[in-house]
């Protein structure tokens, strides 16, 4: 059963992910502590299962880049959560520096073995992933800051993830578009919860908390290292994926308003709009192909 494609990247990250948010919510009740945004790190989870499902444990120390891959979304989960727990002014402005120095060490450890051939495009490459991974960090971590209690920052990810899996089906990485679509499927589970709780105005929706965004992140982070440094997905093409983090700077929270229907469509109208960079990149990644075959 698991070895079916449909059931490795859609069902098993969505249906683990959501039961785990489940018991962590009750937990958390339970301790008196339903304010700690911890519930939302079962996407990471449910992205792990998948991941181990799809390729297998990955071996210590991890040698190809697709088993680093499961070990730097594992760090994003371990510091977001550690910032979550222990919340304190110190490790606040820990988080400006993980943003801006954890993209450049996810994209040279990925890279590390062309870089140690002195391979300069490579190295070139590895540079502008790093300024693009830092810039989409900083907007995501803006984002969850401002908007903890909604669900822009997973609604974010969750179009980054369908544009990483696009480009990856396009460019032939089978594994690579499972992974991204694996992590999409994870946070439609906790997403699809928090919506009704939006549009019951209840107090059931979850926090999008650290872990859950450093983790899921550092995975997409890894995702698109991956498929510009070692598939024949050009740079710019990986580059295009950055737009869709500032989307949500055009809309100005729309609809308006706190009202059911306003509440319903506000994160149904912000995954629309995120998607349209989406389609976008697509079209640009197939016209620019034809024009310019990579």
């Amino acid at each position: 059963m698991f070895s079916d494609p449909l059931v490795q990247s859609a069902a098993l990250p969505f249906f683990s992910a959501l039961l785990l948010f489940w018991i962590l919510r009750f937990v958390l009740a339970r301790a008196g502590r339903p304010d700690l945004p911890l519930a939302t790190a079962a996407v990471v989870v449910g992205f792990l299962l998948a991941y181990w499902a799809i390729l297998g444990l990955p071996p210590l120390p991890p040698k190809a880049s697709s088993q680093k891959l499961a070990y730097v979304s594992l760090i994003g989960l371990v510091f977001g959560l550690f910032v979550d727990l222990f919340h304190r002014r110190l490790l606040s402005s820990l988080v400006p520096l993980f943003c801006l120095i954890w993209p450049g060490v996810v994209a040279f450890w990925l890279a590390w073995p062309r870089v140690e051939g002195v391979d300069l495009f490579a190295i070139l490459g590895a540079f502008g992933l790093w300024l693009g991974g830092a810039l989409a960090l900083f907007r995501l971590g803006r984002v969850r800051a401002e908007q903890e209690r909604t669900l822009t920052p997973g609604i974010m990810l969750l179009a980054v993830s369908l544009g990483a899996g696009a480009l990856a089906l396009y460019f032939a990485s089978a594994s690579l578009s499972q992974l991204a679509f694996a992590m999409a499927a994870a946070l439609g589970g906790v997403l699809l919860w928090n919506w009704f709780a939006v549009i019951l105005r209840s107090d059931g929706i979850a926090p999008f908390g650290r872990g859950a965004l450093f983790g899921s992140a550092s995975a997409l982070l890894a995702i698109a290292d991956n498929l510009a440094l070692y598939t024949e997905t050009s740079y710019w093409a990986v580059a295009l994926l950055l737009p869709i983090v500032y989307v949500n700077l055009v809309l100005a929270d729309r609809p308006r308003g706190d009202g059911p229907i306003a509440r319903t469509l506000r994160p149904v109208f912000l995954f629309i709009m995120s998607l349209i960079p989406v389609a976008l990149l697509g079209t640009i990644v197939y016209l620019l192909n034809m024009l310019m075959p990579v």
